[in-house]
């Protein structure tokens, strides 16, 4: 048939055109296409050189010689061609400010990977980033930051605030170790570093029975909001972590229960919570507060809930000793000492078994043991109130 020819070209039905070489004129529905069939590494494989007649004959002749070229050096010019797109569109990026080669683009990539996390741990997260990462190394791409230098940014944090300094390392490394596993970069430069040992304090809570009464019947008194003085009152009652009892909603409370999603727990799995008496007469009371909106602490002058910290500083402003946690430790403390059963306990605190093979498999909720446990808690409790009061009377 010999070789195409422009009339050749333009007339060609539909089918495959051979130019010799390798080099054809596919002709489709859709347009005439320059395609070549060559092998590589063992492996069939077809290159494209555009469509005709954007593309002339002697151009598309062009194209295939240079390309039989690179196949005799040993170079696969389908390969290249793609490098050579790749690479002229990470260009692009670094100067639109896009790539994730730009350190800040890569921690908001690794940040948007953790969105399964508690909301409240999201916004840490974003905090350290904006406040002690960011303004560091934000703008540096990302392979060019070295260990000396977030050694040196870590030990200035700590120079002032060592758990800060802690947090702000331990969030690099995972930053840059997404970036190893999403093959960006090559290794973890801040695997190896640690920061300042931190000097920490154990939390303020209450144990013994005169304290913890004192604690309860002053939360009673507090001249606070009554969203505030209702929360406070709450939290020993249910032991729930503070942020997941300041967001509780009202469709949450099923009677004498409530179900706490898992996207509102820190450990990201549902939790059973039962309601003592006493707790479900507080909720009840708030009903015609807030029983309308959606959260149980509605704040109307914000409209959002009340805020963690509001209730603690009420706490510190009225000198009551220990934080809204505490309760937790309080709690744990003195029912594992007066011997229940530990795995109530801490399914009642939400925890995870530190065992993960037992925890795996350890999925029971014991939710009418916890119900008892919790009830005789909550009696207890205000057996020890009462007897705070009896002592201001003599």
């Amino acid at each position: 048939m010999g070789k195409l020819t422009d009339t050749k070209c333009r007339n060609a039905g539909e089918g495959k055109h051979a130019d010799g070489g390798g080099l054809y004129l596919h002709v489709t529905a859709k347009g005439r296409y320059w395609r070549a069939a060559y092998r590589f590494d063992g492996k069939q494989k077809t290159a494209s050189f555009g469509v005709y007649p954007a593309v002339t004959l002697k151009d598309a002749r062009l194209a295939h010689a240079a390309f039989k070229a690179q196949l005799k050096a040993g170079i696969d010019p389908n390969a290249h061609k793609k490098e050579a797109k790749a690479a002229a569109k990470e260009d692009a990026r670094l100067a639109d400010g896009t790539s994730l080669h730009i350190f800040a683009n890569l921690a908001a990539d690794w940040l948007n990977e953790k969105q399964d996390c508690a909301p409240a741990t999201l916004k840490r997260h974003g905090l350290i980033l904006k406040n002690h990462i960011l303004p560091a190394f934000g703008q540096r791409q990302s392979e060019t930051i070295t260990a000396l230098e977030v050694r040196d940014h870590i030990r200035q944090i700590a120079e002032t605030r060592r758990e800060t300094a802690s947090k702000t390392l331990a969030l690099s490394k995972e930053v840059v170790r997404h970036g190893v596993t999403i093959g960006l970069l090559q290794y973890n430069v801040a695997r190896e570093l640690t920061a300042p040992a931190v000097v920490t304090q154990p939390m303020r809570h209450l144990l013994t029975p005169e304290d913890i009464g004192d604690a309860l019947l002053a939360i009673d008194r507090l001249p606070a909001f009554p969203l505030v003085r209702a929360y406070l009152r709450l939290l020993p009652y249910l032991v729930l972590r503070p942020d997941e009892l300041a967001g509780l909603e009202w469709r949450e409370i099923e009677g004498d229960t409530i179900r706490k999603g898992k996207e509102a727990m820190k450990m990201r799995r549902e939790h059973l919570c039962p309601i003592p008496t006493q707790a479900q007469a507080i909720l009840d009371s708030l009903r015609p507060l807030t029983g309308h909106t959606a959260h149980v602490f509605h704040n109307a002058t914000t409209g959002r809930p009340i805020t963690t910290a509001a209730a603690l500083n009420a706490m510190k402003r009225h000198g009551i000793n220990t934080t809204s946690h505490g309760w937790r430790h309080t709690f744990s403390t003195l029912m594992n000492g007066r011997g229940y059963d530990r795995d109530h306990i801490e399914k009642q605190l939400s925890h995870t078994d530190k065992n993960n093979i037992r925890d795996t498999y350890n999925h029971a909720d014991y939710l009418d043991q916890r119900r008892t446990m919790l009830q005789a808690w909550a009696d207890w409790l205000d057996d020890l109130k009462r007897q705070a009061l009896a002592r201001e009377c003599h």
